[in-house]
C-alpha cells in the first residue's frame, strides 16, 4: 500500500495525513481499529471487549459495538487508500484462525500460508495512530502520547527503509498460545517525552510487537522480522510465512508446539467487566 506524497493538492486540515496532500474536502468516520477485524469480532462474539480507551470506565472491561469506535480522522480520499491494509491484517487473522482449527479441532489438519510482513507494519503504524489522534489514546488521564513525524512516511512508503532494529518482533515462548476472538493493543513510551517507542499487540492471543526503536535489552520482545512460523501438536504441522522485501527479514524461524483454546477473556486480563 501506497500514498504518495503531492507538491500540490487540496489540504484538508482535519485529516491526519494532510502532509501529504491529495486530500480530499469530505471527512469520513474512521474505524481507527480496522474495520474488517472489528467486523470478523463482532460477527463472532455479537460485541468487542475493549479496555483503556478514555471514555471508557477506568480500568474495566466492557463490551461494546463497533460503531462506538469511530472518529473523524481522516479524510475520504485517504480512508479508502489506506483501506487494503484491513485485508492484510484479516490475511493474518485468518490463517491464526485456520492453524488453530487444524491443531485442536475434531478433524486435524495441516496448512501452509503466507502473510506480508511490511503490511502487517504499516497496519499496526495505522492502527496506533488512529487511535493517538482520535485521542483515545493518552497518558495519565488526559495527556496525549505523542509520535515521531517519521511514522507517517513509514505508513504510507512500503519501500521506506526503516531505522535499524525497528518494526515487527514475534514473541518466543515455550506455552501455549490461548486462542481468543480478540485483539488486545498496549504502547510503551518515553516517560520524558510521551513519545511512542513501541506498541504490543496481541492478535486472537498471539502476541507480537512493532518496536520504534532500538530495544534496551536485545532479544527482549522476540524475534525481529522472523520469515516463518512453524506451528505443531504431535504429527500435525502447520507453516505461516512472513513475506518481506528484498534485504528485509533476515529474523529465521519460530516453532510453537501448540496453540490452546480459551473461551471468554484472556487469563493475563486482570481487570473487572463493566
Amino acid at each position: 500500500m501506497y500514498i504518495p506524497k503531492h507538491k500540490n493538492g487540496c489540504v484538508n486540515e482535519k485529516c491526519y495525513l494532510r502532509s501529504r496532500k491529495g486530500c480530499s474536502t469530505k471527512i469520513s468516520g474512521e474505524h481507527y481499529i480496522s474495520d474488517a477485524l472489528l467486523n470478523r469480532l463482532e460477527k463472532q462474539n455479537k460485541t468487542i471487549d475493549v479496555y483503556g480507551l478514555l471514555w471508557l470506565p477506568k480500568k474495566k472491561l466492557k463490551s461494546i459495538g463497533k460503531k462506538s469506535l469511530v472518529a473523524n480522522i481522516l479524510c475520504s480520499n485517504h480512508n479508502s487508500s489506506l483501506s487494503p491494509l484491513d485485508s492484510c491484517v484479516i490475511d493474518l487473522v485468518e490463517a491464526l484462525e485456520k492453524i488453530n482449527e487444524g491443531l485442536i479441532g475434531k478433524d486435524k489438519f495441516s496448512i501452509n500460508k503466507s502473510v506480508c510482513g511490511r503490511s502487517i507494519e504499516q497496519w499496526l503504524l495505522k492502527t496506533l495512530v488512529g487511535m493517538i489522534e482520535s485521542e483515545n489514546m493518552v497518558i495519565r488521564g488526559t495527556e496525549p502520547f505523542l509520535y515521531e513525524s517519521k511514522l507517517i512516511e513509514l505508513m504510507c512508503n512500503p519501500k521506506k527503509i526503516w531505522p535499524s532494529a525497528w518494526g515487527l518482533y514475534i514473541s518466543v515462548t515455550d506455552e501455549k498460545i490461548y486462542y481468543s476472538s480478540s485483539f488486545e493493543i498496549r504502547p510503551i513510551f518515553d516517560p520524558k517525552t510521551n513519545i511512542i517507542k513501541a506498541v504490543l499487540v496481541k492478535f486472537n492471543g498471539f502476541q507480537m510487537a512493532l518496536l520504534l526503536g532500538r530495544p534496551d535489552v536485545p532479544g527482549s520482545f522476540g524475534v525481529h522480522r522472523p520469515k516463518k512460523l512453524t506451528f505443531s501438536d504431535g504429527y500435525i504441522k502447520s507453516e505461516l510465512n512472513i513475506v518481506w522485501p528484498k534485504g528485509v527479514g533476515k529474523g529465521g524461524f519460530l516453532n510453537y508446539k501448540c496453540i490452546g483454546k480459551y473461551d471468554g477473556v484472556s487469563p493475563d486480563h486482570d481487570v473487572e467487566r463493566a
